[in-house]
């Protein structure tokens, strides 16, 4: 089958496949009068002549129900979107969706896998046991500094201190910040990124270690949430834009 190529805004772009051709008809992003030719040929005409497509008809307005963006996640109506492979995408999300396909992407938008709630469970039981570590050393680091120094409530109150908030967040925000994922996390393979498919950048890392607080203030409702959620995100997954997806 031949290959095409076509244009958008004056500029060239392919090659891509007959069905991608329909594919970017159906998307939205070329219609029946953008001009394509075929990868061996000089010769431009428009889509609808090339492929001896049929006529485009009028469609009456049909109200839809709403949708995930793809790259953003945000969800709306259907009727703000465009479609592609069976993907919706945003207004906002369609200009860096055009340079993906200008570029070359391979138009895989979701190139990820949603971590099931066992296995985000499973990583929060080995970072429990890790901390549980954390805190048995620090109990003792707390019995000898008590012992020898002679202020064995000032050195219990810091030692805690460090041992219940500090160490936590140091342990979370370090590890998804440079790594995508926690000690448990690796080992259920899984991890957190971005909705729009790039690494957790240390900022975020941080916001999600406090909107994580957020979701377990009522009865833990912030976590339940990701029970019901079609891509598994819990309270402060929304607020932070982060998804959890098995590693590759």
């Amino acid at each position: 089958m031949a290959n095409w190529h076509y244009m958008v805004n004056d500029e060239e772009n392919g090659p891509v496949s007959e069905s991608e051709l329909l594919q970017l008809k159906q998307g939205g992003i070329i219609n029946e009068n953008t001009q394509v030719r075929q990868e061996n040929g000089d010769n431009w005409d428009t889509l609808i002549s090339s492929l001896d497509l049929p006529a485009p008809q009028t469609l009456s307005a049909k109200a839809g129900g709403d949708e995930d963006c793809a790259l953003c996640n945000k969800h709306l109506p259907s009727s703000e979107m465009m479609q592609y492979e069976g993907k919706w995408i945003c207004a906002d999300c369609k200009p860096q969706f055009e340079i993906r396909l200008k570029e070359g992407d391979n138009l895989e938008i979701d190139d990820y896998t949603i971590a099931s709630i066992g296995k985000r469970f499973g990583a929060i039981v080995i970072d429990g046991l890790v901390f549980l570590v954390l805190n048995l050393i620090t109990s003792a680091i707390t019995v000898a500094l008590a012992s020898s120094t002679g202020k064995g409530i000032i050195v219990a109150q810091v030692v805690n201190m460090l041992g219940s908030f500090v160490l936590p967040l140091i342990y979370e925000v370090v590890f998804i910040g440079l790594k995508g994922a926690t000690p448990g996390k690796m080992a259920m393979g899984v991890k957190v990124i971005s909705t729009d498919g790039e690494p957790v950048s240390m900022l975020k890392s941080l916001g999600r270690y406090f909107a994580k607080m957020i979701s377990g203030l009522i009865l833990m409702i912030g976590y339940i949430m990701a029970f019901s959620d079609k891509k598994k995100q819990a309270l402060h997954d929304k607020m932070c834009n982060t998804l959890v997806v098995l590693s590759k």
